[in-house]
């Protein structure tokens, strides 16, 4: 039996993002992270200059270790920016999503006039860019597709077989005996398979309490989900 503690509220959390960030050395972004969803194929992000210099601020797409090509363009690539103005980054899909969830960082990068000796942009801020497949119907609780299974040795498999990607706290505790340990990342992508060698031999638990997180590491309300045996 699953044990759900948390309500809708997760589905704001994960799929929106409000509120401005301060990123290092006076740049401000409107959101934490970018939720880009096929079937409406632009957003946008807001940058602002809260500096007393000129800025010039360069948008670009980073790519995954897990893609060669992300679909993701933006525009304007470039924004120069005078004190306390600000501008409009359109992120925009250009190729089919595909049929998974895929993860990518907007990236910005910025000048100021004193750093005219640097070699390239030395100041640089991410932003976590989530592209979601119109097929793929989005899930309020999709770290509910997480498999945990324990093998007899002692042996943790944690699997995410579903279309999305998972971001959670890596610290995770085998219920009801409040075991904790911590993975070895904090975002599942569509297909990883983890194996975490000798974790707990004895362990007699049913279930694996997990706290999962919004895309920029903002915690939400822990769930539980089965603990499955495995020989």
């Amino acid at each position: 039996m699953l044990k759900i503690t948390f309500l809708l509220c997760a589905l704001t959390g994960s799929l929106t993002s409000v509120g401005r960030v301060s990123a290092p050395l006076g740049l401000e972004v409107d959101r934490s992270h970018i939720y880009l969803d096929e079937s409406l194929r632009e957003d946008t992000v807001v940058v602002k200059n809260t500096t007393d210099s000129h800025l010039d601020v360069v948008a670009s797409v980073e790519v995954s270790a897990d893609s060669s090509e992300a679909p993701v363009v933006v525009w304007p690539r470039k924004s120069p920016l005078g004190p306390g103005e600000q501008a409009v980054v359109h992120v925009l899909l250009a190729n089919p999503a595909g049929s998974r969830e895929s993860l990518f960082r907007l990236r910005l990068g910025w000048l100021f006039a004193s750093d005219s000796d640097e070699p390239g942009w030395s100041h640089r801020f991410f932003l976590p860019l989530l592209v979601h497949p119109q097929g793929l119907p989005r899930s309020v609780n999709p770290w509910l597709y997480a498999h945990f299974k324990l093998k007899s040795e002692g042996d943790l498999i944690v699997e995410n077989p579903s279309g999305y990607v998972l971001s959670l706290s890596p610290t995770i505790e085998l219920m009801p005996e409040k075991k904790s340990f911590a993975l070895p990342k904090s975002i599942l992508m569509p297909g990883d398979v983890l194996v975490i060698r000798d974790v707990f031999p004895d362990v007699r638990s049913n279930a694996v309490s997990i706290t999962p997180t919004d895309l920029s590491g903002k915690l939400l309300p822990r769930i539980e989900v089965p603990l499955f045996r495995k020989s």
